[in-house]
């Protein structure tokens, strides 16, 4: 088996508990299976669950591994009757080492999430001999990294932690944004286990500023109506992208969307392609416009785990394809030889870490490349603020951006 120098670097340093933070594609499940021992135990996201993406490292290396393997919720609900393991290993640790930090009645308090009090707990109970957090994004709030050092056993100070990467402003803690704390939690990661990007040339990255069409705007200026609170952001930035919900009582509402004429120029150009897209209306949309024309195929949480696994095997042996993908699935799957990926919609979600993990679907340890995304941004709403959000890294606030728009 041929390591990376990084890889190799983590194998013959051999720490029993370390953060593993390695970006996307730079091979951290077959890391942690190779510096696990004993019996192993690993809590997974669902998805991870269903894909078996540990069973198949397992088998790919051909490693002879005692693993046993608990979704998120099955951990939670079943902690206090599992047995002592040898191992611990936590993947996608940014999602089960969260917290808040909150202040009330003029103090501090720290609220770890449900999961991650059951991590902890477990741990104090039977202290492992190993433990391996994992994630692409273990920075995604200073409060996880804080959570994956003290899993592993170094305590810092809660209160110093608090001075070091929040501020509080209307009686609410919020994190410092200043490059030097990404800096400074970097630093803390890798010194408590191994930080990396993937070794990758520089990225393609494309911005297509699409204007919104009078319908739209006629719309969205009778939802503002409609909706006079802070309920109206999401609904615009769905009819920024050619969709409006429907509910019980309502049915979804389609707009002229420039989007839809611009996507069939980049699919002509662009032979293999996954293409984001954040609602069902728009999913089936895109397929009813490029499936008469293209080898078209969508993968989103109705796609049964039989379909999805013998879809994903498929096109890895194509040259020539469309995959429309929901952009909450941006985790626990991957098409390393596709060179393009188009964001329809920008995932409408506060947490910018999300992008990180989508792209890092065609970028994998093995096939690093580069690749060319492409984002398609309707100019001046809730779209370009939720797109100039994420780039940043921040998170996206439905109500400052209520607050400060509308």
């Amino acid at each position: 088996m041929q390591l990376s120098p990084i890889q190799q670097l983590v194998f013959d340093e051999n720490k029993p508990k370390a953060i593993i933070g390695f970006g996307t594609g730079v091979g951290k499940t077959l890391m942690a299976l190779l510096l696990a021992q004993g019996k192993i135990l690993i809590v997974v996201d669902k998805q991870q669950k269903v894909d078996k993406t540990f069973e198949n490292c397992i088998k790919q290396f051909n490693l002879d591994k005692d693993v046993t393997i608990l979704t998120i919720h099955q951990f939670r609900t079943t902690w206090q009757t599992l047995p002592y393991f040898d191992t611990l290993i936590i993947d996608e640790s940014h999602k089960q080492l969260g917290g808040a930090v909150v202040y009330f009645r003029f103090k501090t308090y720290f609220k770890p999430s449900t999961i991650c009090k059951s991590l902890l707990a477990y741990v104090a109970k039977h202290n492992p001999e190993r433990i391996y957090p994992l994630t692409a994004t273990v920075d995604a709030t200073p409060m996880t990294v804080y959570n994956a050092c003290k899993i592993i056993g170094v305590n810092y100070s809660l209160l110093d932690w608090i001075k070091a990467f929040y501020f509080l402003l209307n009686e609410r803690y919020r994190v410092k944004s200043q490059e030097s704390v990404v800096d400074r939690l970097t630093a803390v990661i890798q010194k408590n286990g191994y930080y990396a990007e993937n070794d990758a040339p520089e990225q393609i990255y494309k911005e297509i500023f699409v204007e919104p069409t009078p319908e739209q705007k006629k719309r969205i200026d009778e939802i503002k109506i409609e909706y006079p609170d802070m309920q109206q952001v999401g609904k615009i930035y769905q009819i920024e992208n050619g969709v409006l919900k429907g509910n019980q009582f309502q049915d979804s509402e389609m707009f002229h969307c420039e989007k839809y004429n611009i996507i069939q120029d980049i699919v002509k150009e662009h032979k293999m392609i996954i293409i984001y897209a954040t609602y069902t209306e728009q999913i089936d949309r895109l397929y009813n416009l490029l499936n008469n024309y293209y080898a078209t195929h969508i993968l989103s949480g109705k796609t049964p785990k039989r379909v999805r696994e013998e879809l994903l095997t498929t096109l890895q042996g194509k040259d020539e394809y469309i995959l429309i993908v929901n952009t909450a699935i941006d985790a626990g799957w991957e098409l390393p030889k596709c060179p393009t990926m188009c964001f329809f919609s920008v995932p409408y979600t506060t947490r910018a870490y999300k992008r990180k993990q989508a792209e890092g679907r065609i970028q994998r340890y093995g096939n690093i490349k580069v690749n060319t995304y492409i984002d398609m941004i309707t100019k001046g709403g809730v779209n370009e603020a939720l797109y100039n959000a994420q780039k940043k890294g921040k998170k996206f606030s439905e109500k400052i951006y209520y607050n400060k728009n509308i």
